[in-house]
């Protein structure tokens, strides 16, 4: 009996690290404050719920940290419940009507 061939097993290969690798990392970008000062603010931009409508009409929502939030035309929806609502990009500019993409995340979210 001839013996079995053995195979070197392939070196396992790390999978990419997720961007929030901390609790107070930014889930897009992964910046997370090195300082406790920074950290106040960070958070606080972190609570704020981004919007963003595609030429489609598909909604998507993200969290942003200050450096990697867009700076384009935003529409800023305020709650009659909480007070602050989500900031939406990609409308049209010349109106304050949230588009119907919106208005129904915004029922299903209360």
């Amino acid at each position: 009996m001839e013996p079995a061939e053995t195979k070197e097993a392939p070196a396992p290969v790390s999978a990419p690290s997720s961007p929030a690798a901390g609790p107070s990392a930014c889930p897009t970008c992964g910046y997370e404050p090195t300082t406790r000062r920074d950290l106040v603010p960070h958070c606080a931009d972190l609570a704020t719920v981004w919007l963003h409508l595609d030429e489609r009409g598909l909604l998507r929502q993200a969290r942003h940290c200050a450096r990697c939030q867009p700076h384009g035309h935003a529409l800023v929806i305020n709650s009659s419940r909480c007070g602050d609502g989500p900031l939406v990009t990609g409308t049209d500019s010349d109106t304050d009507e949230a588009p119907e993409p919106v208005r129904d995340w915004l029922t299903l979210h209360g």
